[in-house]
């Protein structure tokens, strides 16, 4: 058999392939290798994607929970709203009945103090006429001769009239 050149050739290409294929079936080999290659990175990726998955769903579920109470507690407020709106509505009215009241308790009691006063001035001009006619008769009825202790005693009391009269009169 003779060789010729591309016989060479062929039998280099076919070794070069050989190695080349030898070291590819390495790689590949150390690819899926569960415990350092791509195999390990799949089952780890496998896992996340398992773990993401129930986390999903866990928060999923505690979400719903989280929207139902959320539901309740807009309820709750809704109604809190509209009580406070009747309390409101309450307050008012009461308010301007109490002002009604207010203004008509004032003219009551405008109306008992001029009458008070009234009768203030009434009861200082029948003191003062009393008290005159009471002077009046003292100054004219000629009293017997009194003992000194009553004479100061009368006198003491009546300016003690006078002061009170006085008194009333300002």
């Amino acid at each position: 058999m003779d060789f010729q050149p591309a016989d060479l050739a062929i039998i280099l290409i076919c070794a070069a392939t050989c190695g080349y294929c030898f070291l590819l079936g390495r790689r590949l080999s150390a690819l899926h290798d569960t415990k350092k290659g791509l195999g390990a990175a799949i089952i780890t990726f496998t896992r996340s994607v398992a773990d993401i998955s129930s986390t999903a769903r866990a928060t999923t579920a505690r979400a719903s929970e989280l929207a139902i109470q959320l539901s309740d507690l807009i309820e709750q407020a809704h109604k809190a709203c509209q009580k406070v709106d009747e309390v409101t509505a309450q307050i008012e009215s009461k308010r301007g009945q109490a002002l009604a009241d207010l203004k008509s308790t004032q003219s009551d009691l405008s109306t008992l103090l001029q009458q008070a006063q009234t009768l203030q001035h009434d009861h200082d001009r029948h003191m003062r006429t009393v008290s005159d006619d009471l002077f009046g008769l003292t100054e004219t009825v000629e009293l017997p001769p009194l003992s000194e202790g009553l004479t100061r005693e009368l006198r003491r009391r009546t300016d003690r009239m006078k002061a009170i009269v006085d008194y009333d009169a300002s």
